[in-house]
Parts: C-alpha cells; structure tokens; sequence
C-alpha cells in the first residue's frame, strides 16, 4: 500500500510513492515548508491546532510503522538534511545523533585543547574521559579520530 495513515490525524495520508502528505479534507498534497535549521516539515491539524511535522520523520515512520521513534532521532546518514530518501535514513539516540553532525567551527578543532606548545585530547562518553596529551597536531587529531571512531562506530563522523 503507497498511501499510510498518520497516527492521530484522521484527515491526512502520507504517500510512500512520492513522499509527501494528502490531505483529505482537499485532496491536495501539501508543500513542505522549511524550518529554522533547514528542516523539511509539514504542519497538520486535528481540532483546529496546529502541529509541525518534520518530513524524514514521517517518512521513516511510514516504512516503519512498528518502530517506536518517540524520544529518539531519525539521522540522516550522509549529514544531507535535504536527503529523505529511505536509504538515508535511521534511528540513533540523540548521542549517537550528535556524532553524526557537520563541524560547526571551522578554526577550532572539537575535543582538542591547545595548552602553550600542547595538544590536549579530552573526549567524554558514557562517564569515562578518553584524555592524550601531544607536541603536535597531526599526532593529537589521528589519535582523537581513531578513539572516536572506535567509541562510535558507524555513528562516528570525521566532521
């Protein structure tokens, strides 16, 4: 079936063809608009008030209509925010998400101090430091990744 229901709102149906929803009430597709963060998101009604809806949520839930989503994030693999497609899509705890971001700051370099002439690594996860000191920052950022990449595995992002 193309066209599923959306959990508590009886007058709309999202369609797996082309991703998007019907609305019933019109029989129109609605256009996603795009949020503060650049976010596709639809907003629905039920008793005349108004809910947000973000698209690659919607569109992992249809495919998935067991998986319990509340609570936790639907990351995009690829960090491509205007990538929904299915394949690009998955279920992580909101750490695992953060992992997955692009580096925000372009002149500094996350879990890294420099200290006089050292590069100190503090990474902190799950209650345990990961903490090196190095003389240079080849060193420093080889070592950050590798633990990183071993903390997070799949999840893990080079920024």
């Amino acid at each position: 079936m193309d066209m599923v229901n959306i959990d508590g709102y009886e007058n709309y149906l999202f369609d797996k063809k082309n991703n998007s929803v019907l609305s019933l009430k019109n029989n129109k597709y609605l256009k996603p608009m795009r949020n503060n963060k650049g976010y596709s998101y639809v907003s629905l009604y039920k008793n005349k008030k108004r809910k947000n809806f973000l698209l690659h949520r919607l569109i992992f839930k249809s495919y998935n209509p067991d998986e319990m989503i509340n609570n936790k994030c639907v990351d995009h693999v690829d960090r491509d925010i205007n990538n929904n497609n299915l394949n690009n899509l998955r279920i992580c705890s909101y750490s695992e998400n953060n992992c997955n971001r692009k580096k925000l700051d372009k002149v500094r370099y996350k879990n890294i101090q420099i200290l006089k002439n050292t590069y100190l690594v503090i990474i902190n996860y799950q209650k345990i430091t990961y903490k090196k000191s190095f003389n240079n920052l080849i060193d420093a950022l080889s070592w950050r990744d590798d633990t990183l990449m071993e903390i997070h595995k799949e999840f893990f992002s080079f920024g």
